[in-house]
C-alpha cells in the first residue's frame, strides 16, 4: 500500500497547481473582518449578502488569502495558502469560519501605533482535501488498526489468483419483480448466493453504457434488505450515489417490493455524506442521515411528555377540568391570555368549557402528538417492520377509543370516569389505553438519549448505508461498529484502486464491483502519478489479472444507429441493442432534413481551434454558433414531453463559451432541458438529443486528449435518440486516431453531412467564423500595446 504515497502527494501538488493556474474562474468570497485566535489560527467572517454561487468554505478546504480579486495566477502576489481544519471547536455559522495559515504571512498595516491585518481580503477557493487526507490515512493505517477492522479481502485482492465458477442455479426469491434480463439476472443471483459462503470474494459485473447496470443494482441491494444482510453501497461521486439512494428510496415506498411499512422500513435505509454536494431534497431526507437524528432527538426528547400527558388524561381527567377552570378563570391567567391576543368572547367560552368539551379537546390533541412521535420512529429507527407492531397496536387503541366517545354525543362522559361509571365498552377500551401507553416506556428504551449515539444506533443497525467511497471513512468513529456483510461498488472503474482501500478496510469480507473499464477512469491531473498507474482502479486491475467477470449484455438506451460504432469499437460487438430501441417507435424525428436523423457526423468548416489570454482550454467560435442554432430550432419543436438535451464537448473553455452564448437567449429554449458539460462530468447521463463539439481544428491533425478511447466512447453513448457530432472533418480525419475511424465509418453509413448545405446553420456560422476573426486581431493589437485584456 505504501507504493500509492508518493503519487498521491504528486497529484495532490497538480491539483494545487492546476488550481491556481485556473484562478480566474476560481469561487471567492469577500473578507471583512479578521481575528486571531491562536498561533496561526484566525477567524474570518465574510461580507453578506453573498452572490448566488460565491464561495461558502466547507471543512478542509484549501484556499488563498488575496488583497485582491484574482483574474490572473500573477495577481496572487502576495498571498497566503490556509486551510479550513476539521476542529470541534471550529467557530463556523455560515458566515464566521476558523482558518489556519500554511503558508505567507497577512498583509498588515499601521493603525495608530499598532499594525492591524489589511482588509479587505478575498477567500479564493482552490481545492478540497478530505478525499486525498481519507486516502492517505488509509494508506498510513498501521498493522494494529487494520488488524481491528479486518484486512482478509484486502490480503486476497493484494495476492489475487484466479479462480472458476460464475454459475449460481439458487431460487429467484422476488427477484422476477425487477424483470431482469438474462446477463443481469446471472449477475445478481451469483452475487446473492455466494452470500452463503464462509471465504472471502469479490465478483465484478461489466455494465457498459445502458445496460441496466443500475437496475441490477437496485436488485442486488434490495435482495441484501429483505435478507437482513448489512451493505455498505459506495460509488466515487455524490451524484452516483444519491442516483442510487433515489432509486431505493422508491422501492421503499413501492408496496409491490415489500415497501410502505409492509416488510421494510425507511429506516433500515440510511444515506450521509455532504448534504449540499448532495443536494439533498425533500424526498431524499427522509433518508439521510443528519434529518434523521435531528427528529429523533426531538422524539427522544419529547416522547415522554406526550405519553404522561395522555396517561394523565386517562386516570384523573376530573381533577384537570377543575384544576383548569380554577387557573382560567383567575384574573392573573385572563390578563396573560389577553396580552396573548384571547378576545374576551374566547376567554368566557374557555371559563364556561364543559368537562365533556375539555376532555374531547384534550384527548384529540394528546392522540395526534404520540400519532407524529410513533410515525418518526417508524420511518427513521432501523428496525425490522414488525418492530413497530406495537407501536401501531397503541395507535388503534387510542384510535378505537377516540371513535367511541364520538359515536354517542348525547352521553354524559363525566360520570364514566367515577368508580362503577358505566359503559363497558368505554371502560374496556379505556383500560386496553392505560396497558400498552404504561408499558411503552420498556420499547422506547430501544431509543439512545443524545444525537451522537442516536447517529450509532442508526450507523450499526442500519441494513443498507449509501455514502461515497471517500465518506465511508467517517464510519471508522462510530462505536462499537458492526461490520457489513457486503461491499458494493457503484462506477467501480473510475474508482482510484488507492480509495477503494477506505471502505474496504472496514472489516468486510465480500465485495461487489461494478463499472466499465471502457469507459473513463479516475481523473488524474499529474503526468508522474498517471504514468505510476495512480488513476487505475481495483476493477481494472481485477480485469486485468483475469477475474472472471459478469458481462451486462443487452443496451437499452441508444437507438441503433448511434449504439452501431460503440458496441463494435469498443465493445466487439458483446453487446446487443435492446427490443425497446429496435422498435420504430424509439426513433424521433425533430428537425427537418437527414442531417438530423439519429446519428449524424455534421461537418463545420472554417473554424478556428483558440485558448484565451491566460489559459490552455480550447474553444471553437464557429461550432459555438452551430451548437447555438441548433439549441434554438430544438426548443421550437413541439413534444408531447419536454425535451432532455446534452451538449457534450472535451474542453471546459467551449463549455463555457456555449453557457455563455446560449445564456443569452435563454428565454427562446425555456420548453427545453438543457445540460451543458465536459466530456468526463457527463459520465454516468443520458438525454434524449446529445451535440458533441469536437473544437479541435488545425492543419496537423493534432486532437489531444480527444484522442483517448475511453473518453470518446463515453461521449458517444449519452444519447437516446439522436447524437449529432459537429467537428472539422479535415482535422479530426488527419488524426490517426479512433476520430479518423468515427469519420471513416461516417461516410460509409451516409451518415456524414457538410454543415454549409443547411443554409440557416452555414449563415450563423460564417458570422461568428467573421466576429471571431476580428477578436483575435483586436487581441493581437492589446498584447502588441501590453494590453492584458481579461
Amino acid at each position: 500500500m505504501g507504493s500509492f504515497m508518493a503519487p498521491l502527494l504528486e497529484e495532490t501538488r497538480a491539483d494545487l497547481c492546476s488550481a491556481l493556474r485556473g484562478i480566474r474562474h476560481a469561487p471567492v468570497a469577500q473578507v471583512i473582518w479578521i481575528q486571531q485566535e491562536r498561533t496561526s489560527e484566525f477567524c474570518i467572517s465574510f461580507k453578506e449578502p453573498r452572490p448566488a454561487g460565491s464561495y461558502a468554505p466547507k471543512v478542509e478546504d484549501i484556499l488563498v488569502l488575496t488583497s485582491r480579486k484574482p483574474t490572473r495566477h500573477i495577481d496572487l502576489d502576495p498571498f497566503v495558502i490556509a486551510v479550513v481544519p476539521p476542529s470541534e471547536d471550529m467557530v463556523d455559522t455560515g458566515t464566521t469560519i476558523l482558518i489556519r495559515l500554511l503558508s505567507g504571512k497577512l498583509p498588515v498595516k499601521r493603525q495608530g501605533q499598532k499594525e492591524v491585518i489589511a482588509l479587505p481580503l478575498f477567500a479564493v477557493f482552490l481545492i478540497n482535501m478530505k478525499t486525498n487526507n481519507h486516502i492517505h490515512d488509509a494508506l498510513e493505517l498501521k498493522a494494529g488498526i487494520l488488524s481491528r477492522w479486518g484486512s482478509s479481502l484486502v490480503e486476497r485482492i493484494a495476492e489475487y489468483a484466479p479462480t472458476s465458477g460464475l454459475a449460481s442455479d439458487k431460487a429467484l426469491d422476488g427477484l422476477e419483480k425487477f424483470k431482469l434480463n438474462t446477463s443481469q439476472q446471472k449477475a445478481v443471483l451469483d452475487c446473492v448466493s455466494a452470500m452463503d459462503e464462509a471465504r472471502c470474494w469479490v465478483r465484478l459485473i461489466w455494465g457498459p453504457p445502458g445496460t441496466g447496470k443500475t437496475k441490477a443494482i437496485i436488485s442486488l441491494l434490495w435482495s441484501m434488505l429483505k435478507k437482513n444482510r448489512r451493505t455498505l453501497a459506495c460509488a466515487p461521486t455524490n451524484t452516483a450515489v444519491v442516483e442510487v439512494a433515489s432509486r431505493v428510496l422508491g422501492l421503499l415506498e413501492d408496496e409491490s417490493y415489500g415497501g410502505g411499512g409492509k416488510h421494510f422500513s425507511l429506516g433500515n435505509v440510511v444515506l450521509f455524506g455532504n448534504e449540499d454536494r448532495m443536494n439533498v431534497d425533500e424526498n431524499l431526507a427522509n433518508i439521510f442521515l443528519d434529518w434523521r437524528v435531528y427528529r429523533l432527538v426531538n422524539v427522544a426528547a419529547h416522547w415522554r411528555h406526550y405519553v404522561n400527558g395522555m396517561l394523565e388524561l386517562l386516570v384523573k381527567p376530573l381533577a384537570m377540568h377543575s384544576s383548569y377552570l380554577k387557573d382560567v378563570r383567575s384574573e392573573r391567567t385572563g390578563d396573560i391570555l389577553r396580552l396573548q391576543g384571547v378576545g374576551d368572547a374566547e376567554l368566557e367560552r374557555r371559563r364556561k368549557l364543559t368537562f365533556k368539551e375539555f376532555f374531547i379537546d384534550n384527548y384529540q390533541c394528546h392522540e395526534e402528538a404520540p400519532r407524529h412521535c410513533f410515525e418518526t420512529l417508524r420511518n427513521d429507527l432501523p428496525l425490522p417492520a414488525r418492530r413497530f407492531d406495537y407501536l401501531d397496536e397503541i395507535l388503534r387503541s387510542l384510535e378505537a377509543f377516540g371513535k367511541l366517545l364520538r359515536s354517542e354525543p348525547e352521553r354524559p362522559l363525566g360520570k364514566l370516569f367515577l368508580k362503577n361509571g358505566g359503559w363497558p365498552e368505554f371502560q374496556e377500551a379505556r383500560a386496553l389505553c392505560l396497558n400498552k401507553l404504561k408499558h411503552l416506556p420498556d420499547w422506547f428504551d430501544l431509543l439512545p438519549s443524545d444525537s451522537s449515539k442516536i447517529e450509532d444506533y442508526i450507523l450499526n443497525n442500519a441494513t443498507i448505508i449509501l455514502c461515497t467511497a471517500a465518506s465511508s471513512f467517517n464510519l471508522r468513529r462510530v462505536r462499537d461498529f458492526k461490520p457489513f456483510e457486503l461491499l458494493v461498488i457503484d462506477e467501480a472503474a473510475q474508482l482510484k484502486e488507492c480509495e477503494s482501500l477506505i471502505p474496504l478496510q472496514l472489516g468486510i469480507h465480500r465485495a461487489v464491483l461494478i463499472g466499465d473499464e471502457c469507459q473513463l477512469p479516475a481523473l488524474v491531473k499529474s503526468k508522474l502519478s498517471a504514468e505510476a498507474g495512480f488513476g487505475r482502479s481495483l476493477f481494472e486491475r481485477l480485469c486485468l489479472l483475469g477475474h472472471p467477470k459478469h458481462l451486462l449484455d443487452v443496451q437499452y438506451r441508444m437507438h441503433p444507429e448511434i449504439s452501431k460504432f460503440p458496441i463494435s469499437s469498443f465493445y466487439c460487438r458483446k453487446v446487443t441493442d435492446g427490443p425497446n430501441v429496435l422498435h420504430r417507435d424509439y426513433e424521433r424525428k425533430l428537425l427537418d432534413g437527414p442531417m438530423y436523423g439519429p446519428y449524424s457526423f455534421i461537418n463545420i468548416q472554417g473554424g478556428i481551434e483558440s485558448s484565451g489570454m491566460h489559459g490552455t482550454s480550447l474553444s471553437n467560435a464557429a461550432e459555438v454558433a452551430a451548437v447555438t442554432r441548433i439549441v434554438q430550432r430544438l426548443s421550437q419543436v413541439d413534444t408531447r414531453s419536454k425535451l432532455s438535451v446534452g451538449v457534450v464537448s472535451p474542453y471546459k473553455a467551449q463549455v463555457r463559451a456555449i453557457q455563455e452564448s446560449l445564456a443569452l437567449e435563454h428565454d427562446k429554449y425555456c420548453g427545453l432541458s438543457v445540460k451543458i458539460r465536459t466530456v468526463d462530468g457527463f459520465q454516468g447521463a443520458e438525454e434524449d438529443v446529445v451535440i458533441f463539439s469536437a473544437v479541435r481544428a488545425n492543419t496537423h491533425g493534432s486532437v489531444g486528449f480527444l484522442s483517448d478511447q475511453r473518453r470518446t466512447n463515453v461521449a458517444q453513448t449519452r444519447a437516446k435518440h439522436c447524437f449529432w457530432i459537429l467537428g472539422d472533418a479535415a482535422t479530426l480525419s488527419s488524426s490517426r486516431t479512433v476520430w479518423q475511424k468515427i469519420v471513416a465509418d461516417a461516410k460509409e453509413r451516409g451518415c456524414f453531412y457538410d454543415g454549409n448545405d443547411d443554409k440557416d446553420l452555414c449563415a450563423v456560422v460564417s458570422v461568428a467564423i467573421k466576429q471571431d476573426e476580428v477578436n483575435r486581431l483586436l487581441k493581437m493589437v492589446d498584447a502588441r500595446l501590453g494590453i492584458c485584456s481579461s
